[in-house]
């Protein structure tokens, strides 16, 4: 039995060819092995070369999933399996890639959500052409993903750094998107480390730590130095103003590097070891994990 999943505002090119009905191939096929499970991502051949700027805010009806050889007796499993896939794709090419329906092959089963999500794609993460780091991102990081996901809210952390994009937001809007979305990260680790909160976050010996400190501890767990001096004054400033005096090009700097900080650390905590497109770089050149 085939299980068909529909994702909508994936548009990328594909690994594999598929033949078409009037003669000729396209590359449109994605395989993964993930849990266990033998996936198919096919992509729509119409949006393959189309011109995918104009598509930008739109909701887009790109992709099929296909899960084989599934058990309908176990079939919520597998939805959620394809829901966290859905979430690591959203990651990795910087779009609101949704999850809204499914059917089996061969019956009259089926279920579609209402959903609200558009198509972005804004200097992603990951290479939308040669699509070969998506497929080793969702094969290789599925497993420690799913493990945590959870417990650090890492659909959350997806959706607040797509939304700045999506939604064109103003700068300040999108530099304050980006100082919750650090706060997010610094709540649900100090959560995870058993850390409580009684005014901030302390330990169980009465250690105290401050936004940078946490943020610190949090980022050398996963062996990341980051300088946090020019985001932390620029957050005081606008989350207590609500603007800022700093310039323009000073502002977007500092944007970028959230965004950058962001993407390397939910990269390092799901286990990736590999190459990324930062922000900053608008595609010109990649960083490595190592």
């Amino acid at each position: 039995m085939e299980l068909v999943c529909y994702l909508s505002n994936f548009l990328v090119v594909g690994i594999e060819t598929t033949e078409k009905e009037n003669g000729g191939w396209i590359r449109n096929k994605i395989p993964l092995s993930v849990a266990g499970l033998n996936i198919e991502i096919i992509q729509d051949p119409k949006f393959i070369n189309i011109n995918k700027t104009k598509l930008r805010g739109q909701f887009v009806e790109s992709t099929k999933l296909i899960v084989k050889n599934v058990d309908e007796s176990n079939l919520e499993p597998v939805l959620t399996i394809v829901k966290n896939i859905s979430n690591l794709l959203s990651f990795a090419t910087s779009s609101e890639v949704c999850f809204y329906g499914w059917s089996i092959d061969g019956t009259h089963q089926s279920h579609q959500w209402s959903v609200r999500a558009r198509y972005c794609s804004f200097r992603a993460p990951f290479c939308c052409v040669n699509t070969s780091s998506i497929k080793m991102l969702i094969e290789s990081c599925y497993e420690s993903y799913s493990e945590i996901h959870q417990l650090r809210a890492l659909n959350v952390v997806v959706d607040m750094l797509n939304t700045p994009e999506v939604n064109s937001l103003q700068l300040e809007l999108k530099l304050a998107t980006m100082f919750i979305l650090l706060e997010n990260l610094k709540s649900t680790y100090a959560d995870s480390q058993g850390y409580k909160f009684k005014g901030c976050y302390k330990t169980v010996d009465n250690k105290n730590y401050t936004f940078e400190s946490l943020l610190l501890e949090m980022f050398c767990v996963v062996k990341m130095d980051v300088s946090l001096t020019k985001i932390k004054n620029l957050r005081n400033e606008i989350i207590h103003s609500g603007l800022s005096k700093m310039s323009i090009d000073e502002k977007v700097s500092i944007y970028a590097d959230c965004r950058d900080i962001v993407t390397e650390y939910f990269l390092r905590l799901i286990g990736f070891k590999g190459n990324f497109s930062p922000y900053e770089s608008q595609g010109l050149h990649s960083k490595i994990i190592a």
